[in-house]
Order: C-alpha cells, then sequence, then structure tokens
C-alpha cells in the first residue's frame, strides 16, 4: 500500500500542475480582459460577465445549425465584441455625456448584467447545456499528467490572446493611442484624439477576449445563464491582486488566482475550494481598499 502511495504522488502532482496551468492561463485572460475594459472605461464594467456568458451560448446555437465549431467560435467571439461595443454605444456614452460618475456606471453595468442573465435563463433554460458538436475526448499525456485536447488548445489560444493584447498595447501605435485615452481622457481629446471611437474600440477588444474565454469555457465544462457572475468575479479578483494599471500585472493576478484555486480543490473537501476565490478578494479589498478608492481605475 505504501509503495502503491508512493508510487501515486507524482501522478498527482503532475495532474495538478496540469489542472493549475489549464486554470491560469484561462484566468489570466479574463483577469486582463477585465482590467482592459475598466481602464478604458474608467469604470468596474461587471457586464463584461454577460459577455462571456453569450459567447458559449452563441457557440453552442451555431454548432447545433451544423456550421462547424471552428466559425461558430469565431463568429461567437465577434457577437460578444459587437454586444460589447453596443454596451457603450448605447448606454455608456450617454452616461458619459451627461458627466454620469463612475459610480453610475458601475449601476448601470450591474442592471445590464442582470437584465442578461434572465434573458440567457429565459432563452435557454437553468439547466446546464453542452455544445453538441464536440464528443468525449480522451486524456492526452501532458507534463506527467492528463488533459484533453481542448484544455490544451485553450491554454495555447489564452496565452497568445493575452500575449497579443499586450503587444498590442504597449507596442502598437493604435494600442498606445487607446492608452492615452485611459490614463489621460481630457489630454487626448484636446490632442485631437477621438475618444468616443478609441472607448468603443477599446470594449469591442476587451468584450472580445472575454467572449473567447467564454467559448473555450462552454465547450470544456458547458453553460448556465449564471456562469458569468463567476466569470466576473474570478476576473475582479486577479485584476486587483495584479493591478488594474498593466496588463501583464493584470494576466499574472489571474495566473495566480487559478494556481491557488486548484491547490486548494486538491487539499480542500466538496465546494470549499470556491471560498479562495472570495477569500483571496476580501483580503486584497483589506489590504489595498483604500489605495483603490483613491485612485481612479483608469
Amino acid at each position: 500500500m505504501q509503495r502503491l502511495r508512493a508510487r501515486e504522488i507524482p501522478v498527482m502532482v503532475s495532474q495538478l500542475v496540469v489542472n493549475a496551468l489549464i486554470a491560469a492561463a484561462y484566468y489570466g485572460l479574463i483577469a486582463l480582459s477585465f482590467a482592459y475594459v475598466c481602464r478604458i472605461a474608467g469604470f468596474f464594467h461587471v457586464a463584461h460577465g454577460g459577455v462571456f456568458t453569450l459567447a458559449a451560448y452563441v457557440t453552442m446555437e451555431f454548432c447545433e445549425a451544423d456550421i462547424g465549431l471552428i466559425p461558430a467560435s469565431i463568429c461567437a467571439v465577434a457577437i460578444a465584441g459587437a454586444v460589447g461595443s453596443a454596451m457603450e454605444a448605447i448606454v455608456f456614452r450617454p452616461l458619459r455625456r451627461r458627466n454620469a460618475t463612475p459610480e453610475m456606471m458601475l449601476m448601470a453595468s450591474f442592471g445590464i448584467l442582470i437584465v442578461l442573465q434572465n434573458l440567457y435563463s429565459i432563452a435557454w433554460g437553468d439547466a446546464r447545456r453542452a455544445v453538441v458538436a464536440r464528443a468525449a475526448e480522451p486524456g492526452l499525456g501532458f507534463l506527467g499528467g492528463r488533459a484533453t485536447e481542448l484544455q490544451l488548445i485553450a491554454i495555447g489560444l489564452s496565452v497568445l490572446a493575452s500575449a497579443g493584447l499586450i503587444v498590442f498595447s504597449r507596442f502598437t501605435f493604435s494600442g498606445l493611442l487607446l492608452r492615452a485615452v485611459s490614463d489621460d481622457l481630457d489630454l487626448a481629446r484636446i490632442r485631437g484624439v477621438s475618444s468616443e471611437k478609441a472607448i468603443l474600440a477599446g470594449f469591442a477588444i476587451a468584450s472580445g477576449l472575454m467572449g473567447l474565454a467564454g467559448v473555450l469555457h462552454g465547450l470544456d465544462v458547458g453553460m448556465v445563464p449564471g456562469m458569468g457572475f463567476r466569470a466576473l468575479l474570478v476576473a475582479f479578483a486577479g485584476a486587483l491582486l495584479g493591478g488594474l494599471d498593466r496588463d501583464e500585472r493584470a494576466f499574472a493576478g489571474g495566473v495566480t488566482i487559478g494556481v491557488l484555486e486548484q491547490v486548494a480543490a486538491r487539499y480542500l473537501p466538496g465546494q470549499w475550494y470556491e471560498s479562495v476565490i472570495f477569500g483571496t478578494l476580501v483580503l486584497i479589498l483589506v489590504v489595498r481598499g483604500q489605495a483603490l478608492l483613491r485612485r481612479q481605475v483608469g
């Protein structure tokens, strides 16, 4: 028995590493997307979780229409970006023109999230749904553990998308333009930058990335109407842990949350590991709450 346990330990550790890597890449993308849109918008855009759920359901619908998984996923990401842009154009831009405070924008965003979740529940029901186009996949050997082909693809896409946004934001003219708007909106306007177009583009980019995360999540574990709220908590905790002001730090914060969650899932019973996200969020607010209140999201 002791020999068996000794042999099992390396396998268990390897599987823990694989699970942590999957969660880290996925949570990093979510936190990065959330930090980016909050910095561009100038407030905590909680309705961002709504496009996460929408993209998963849209992928399912397109797959059931037999258009293929890859085209369905691309369409879902595009629709997520379009919906995020629509939120900005229809709701937040008019509020911004009326000099709405960040608190008012936050409440409007929260209202949108609630409406979207109810619409998803009406349209698709409250039961967990799955993408019918994907059959059960056997696990593949990876770093001594097991992962499905989809999970490996999700790791690669999450890392590539996150790296792409970081490079875009720091090393391209358009990315630097968006950063200038988020850093000082009034100064950008004085220099002739179309702030409304820049903010709209920022919403589209961030919502598209959040949609990609929703597609990957839906393909892996299915979808329910309220899953965007949990994604929002992950994004919020990760972004605050790493910092809203730098994309790479927000990504690192999401990675940290993913690793902590998987370690907790290994050693804590049942659903207790969920408390890691909430506990981390509360700890961040206690330790850094005053600093967060003193500065603007941007």
